[in-house]
């Protein structure tokens, strides 16, 4: 998310802690807790740009925002896990710049990302920190789980909850950069993370991926072969998530043709499948009972001794 959209999808977040600057009712320690995309990191970064920028409200645009938003103004310090874990000599090193004076008297702002990934150690470091705080220094921690976060840091934070990305949050946006809308809709149902979702919608692997299962279900609902379109390109579902973005994918393009047979309407969506197909000489039940074998399989991954295997017994079963 970047930090412009922040008003849009995070308004309440950032309208509190407004407010708060304006009425001096900051506190010293905040924890931003959302999923991943939701903007946290966005938002911690934001709340620098209020301490440190010259308006009332950051400018997004001025030297200082510019500074915060790259990670190189002197008085914003972002500490990220190492190795999937945050240490205590990064947080050591977080107490000697608390004990020091910013030397142009502004606040100075500590952001720890995924705070739940600190280790017994930091986390006791991290705690003399939040216990004798210093005036005009400010600690945003972010996490996407404050359960793994221990009990007493979390009573001197201030914890505030974003919301989640929904799907047609994504899709928009997605459309809004020129992604197909069929494929968009597919990859908002498969990811909830914003540079994700850009980085997939112009991943040339992810778009033939999504093109086969295409040509799949274009062949499924037409009583042609199927399986061999898989199997000439099962290197192109290797991984655990190419497998889940499979059968996602095929979940979501099988609910929208239930939603055509129920409605009877046209959609926007998955055009060079309903093209291709005469959708009057489907049933509703049919269309409804793929669904069920597809969520069937989507559920058994990873518990098949050989995904060619379970591809095999799908295809067969889909098929009937």
């Amino acid at each position: 998310m970047k930090i412009e959209e922040l008003k849009v999808y995070q308004k309440d977040i950032i309208r509190f802690l407004l407010n708060a600057k304006k009425e001096n009712k900051l506190v010293h320690a905040y924890l931003f807790e959302g999923t991943n995309g939701s903007g946290t990191i966005e938002a911690a970064k934001y709340f620098a740009m209020m301490q440190l920028c010259n308006e009332e409200e950051p400018c997004l645009k001025c030297q200082t925002c510019e500074k915060v938003r790259y990670n190189s103004h002197i008085n914003v310090v972002l500490i990220e896990p190492i190795d999937n874990m945050i240490r205590k000599d990064q947080i050591e090193y977080l107490m000697r710049d608390f004990n020091k004076t910013s030397m142009n008297d502004q606040s100075l702002i500590y952001i720890i990302k995924d705070a739940d990934k600190m280790n017994t150690a930091s986390e006791n470091a991290l705690l003399k920190i939040l216990e004798e705080p210093a005036p005009g220094h400010y600690a945003i921690l972010t996490t996407e789980n404050k359960n793994n976060i221990l009990n007493t840091i979390i009573s001197r934070c201030q914890v505030l909850h974003f919301n989640s990305l929904t799907n047609e949050y994504i899709e928009q946006l997605l459309i809004e950069n020129k992604v197909d809308s069929s494929f968009a809709k597919v990859i908002s149902n498969y990811i909830y993370n914003i540079d994700e979702s850009l980085n997939i919608s112009t991943d040339q692997k992810y778009i033939d991926r999504y093109n086969i299962i295409c040509k799949i279900i274009t062949n499924l609902l037409n009583k042609k072969d199927a399986y061999t379109d898989y199997f000439l390109n099962k290197e192109m579902f290797d991984t655990i998530e190419e497998h889940q973005f499979f059968f996602m994918t095929m979940l979501v393009i099988f609910k929208e043709l239930l939603k055509i047979k129920n409605n009877k309407e046209q959609s926007s969506y998955f055009e060079s499948i309903i093209k291709n197909v005469n959708l009057n000489k489907i049933t509703y039940e049919d269309i409804y009972k793929k669904i069920e074998i597809i969520m069937e399989y989507q559920k058994r991954l990873g518990s098949y001794p050989n995904m060619s295997l379970l591809y095999s017994a799908f295809f067969a079963k889909i098929n009937e």
